[in-house]
């Protein structure tokens, strides 16, 4: 289990292997975080990395040039390049049908034939874009990470899971209008391994530990069941209250300044 944090501008100082959206009053030292833009493009994504970005992760480019994805991936290396995805589930509309199959006797049909996620834009506009089809593109072009800032409700759960038995370690998750959220769903019913907490997080040790409980205990219920477990971070078979206990005794994934 691991968890990161967005930073605002005057936390960089202690920001290292954490998150910040791309603003105009960044610094020229970026501090190793990983650098969400949303409407830069491929030069705004040059200046990021060689001002010490770790990774920057693309939201509008990708949607308009999906090429650009793979260039920039050719041009600074798959490690250093990500997306970032903004998505809010897909409106379902229900009408009747125009024909009746059902011995004259006509139905109501749903608009889409499953749930699914829709990508936004930087100004929130919906695109019509499948997220979890997107992803996947956008992963094949070989770049290393897809950042998702969305609104888990319990009807998301399959999409997630789904996205991360195919896509793994790649995915990070985020809180997108819902910075509060019980963070504990996505992890046990979602599967998600790798959360960004929101900036301004209140969240303390103990809350953090418990989420991340979550997952070594859901470890343990599919061991119980047979299935085999694929989360290699999670001290498969440990209790969860040792697991707990080398959350708060290590660096694997709790923020520096909750630690403190």
């Amino acid at each position: 289990m691991h968890f990161a944090r967005w930073m605002a501008t005057d936390e960089l100082s202690a920001a290292e292997g954490c998150f910040i959206e791309d603003t105009p009053d960044l610094p020229d030292t970026l501090g190793q975080v990983s650098v969400a833009t949303g409407s830069g493009d491929e030069a705004r994504v040059g200046e990021l990395l060689a001002r010490g970005a770790a990774r920057v992760l693309v939201g509008d480019l990708a949607l308009r040039d999906s090429a650009a994805v793979e260039r920039l991936a050719g041009l600074h290396g798959a490690d250093r390049i990500g997306i970032w995805v903004r998505a809010i589930r897909r409106e379902i509309n229900w009408a009747l049908a125009e024909k009746a199959p059902n011995a004259g006797f006509k139905c109501m049909q749903p608009s889409i034939g499953q749930p699914g996620w829709d990508v936004l834009m930087t100004d929130g506009s919906a695109t019509g874009t499948d997220a979890e089809w997107w992803i996947g593109q956008m992963l094949g072009k070989g770049i290393s990470m897809a950042l998702i800032s969305v609104d888990l409700q319990d009807e998301d759960m399959n999409i997630c899971a789904t996205l991360l038995l195919e896509h793994g370690a790649a995915l990070w998750f985020s809180p997108l209008h819902e910075p509060d959220a019980d963070l504990e769903p996505w992890v046990h019913w979602g599967r998600v391994r790798q959360l960004v907490l929101p900036l301004r997080d209140t969240r303390d040790e103990a809350e953090l530990a418990r989420i991340a409980a979550t997952a070594v205990a859901r470890v343990k219920e599919q061991d119980e069941d047979g299935s085999a477990a694929q989360d290699d971070d999670l001290w498969i078979g440990a209790d969860p209250d040792e697991a707990i206990d080398k959350l708060t005794r290590s660096s694997v994934a709790l923020p520096s300044e909750v630690l403190s």
